[in-house]
């Protein structure tokens, strides 16, 4: 069977798996290695499954109610556990993400406050 119809049973994984293959740079055992760990940070290999594993329902759930919906909802959370407006903005403004939605963003983080 061909490999790219295995990854293609993965789904959104496959895609994930092939892109972050292809920019290793490297092949084999290591290829795999260096994507597990730079996908998982500093929680390493181990991390990396982690998030292999949590991209179906992260991305079933962006699907469902769309990125507007769980960034706001997201918001709500960090001011549940105490962030300030200013913490909020200013970790919108690291994010990477087109001006427009940053403003959105804004907007909302202010009307919560």
């Amino acid at each position: 069977m061909d490999v790219i119809v295995k990854l293609a049973s993965f789904g959104v994984l496959g895609m994930v798996i092939l892109a972050m293959l292809a920019t290793s740079g490297l092949a084999g055992a290591a290829a795999i290695s260096t994507t597990l760990s730079t996908l998982g940070g500093p929680a390493g290999m181990a991390g990396g499954m982690l998030v292999l594993a949590s991209a179906p329902v992260i991305v079933n759930y962006l699907d469902n109610y769309g990125i507007d919906y769980a960034m706001k909802k997201l918001m709500r959370e960090y001011k549940k556990k105490g962030y300030s407006k200013y913490e909020l903005r200013h970790e919108i403004s690291k994010l990477w993400i087109t001006k427009g939605f940053k403003e959105k963003l804004y907007y909302y983080v202010d009307t919560l406050y």
